[in-house]
């Protein structure tokens, strides 16, 4: 996408250059306004479009790397953004497992397999060989 965006990028640039140099002064105004009005846009946060998904994939990733503080809060932040989701709360408890935390992790434990079955998936989780323990 970005290689896509840098096509058009370049020929704004190349076509403010030109309305610079012919001293246009009308259209490299309106070009210009148009461009600053894009601002805002551009310098979103990142992490705003973040779902449970992909903070569940960072903290396993935080977990991986032994970084058990990180993972944990990436982990809430998961379940904050989509609560029925039951995949964190499963990777969240395999966390507080590795770190002794055993009460929390079965709690984790029960309430991802409580959204599994509610959402028909219970049965094909534990077949591939996914569990909580």
């Amino acid at each position: 996408l970005v290689p896509f965006l840098a096509v058009f990028a370049g020929a704004g640039v190349v076509g403010l250059w030109e309305l610079a140099r012919a001293r246009r002064v009308a259209g490299l105004a309106v070009t210009a306004a148009a461009a600053a009005a894009l601002v805002p846009f551009a310098y979103r946060p990142i992490l705003a479009d973040f779902t449970s998904t992909n903070y569940d994939r960072l903290a396993i990733y935080y977990q991986y790397k032994g970084d058990p503080e990180n993972a944990e809060k990436t982990y809430l932040k998961a379940i904050a953004a989509q609560p029925e989701d039951p995949y964190p709360y499963n990777n969240y408890a395999v966390l507080l497992h590795e770190t002794g935390r055993d009460e929390e992790a079965d709690a984790m434990g029960e309430k991802s397999q409580e959204l599994l079955r509610k959402a028909g998936l219970y049965n094909r989780f534990i077949s591939s060989g996914s569990d909580t323990r």
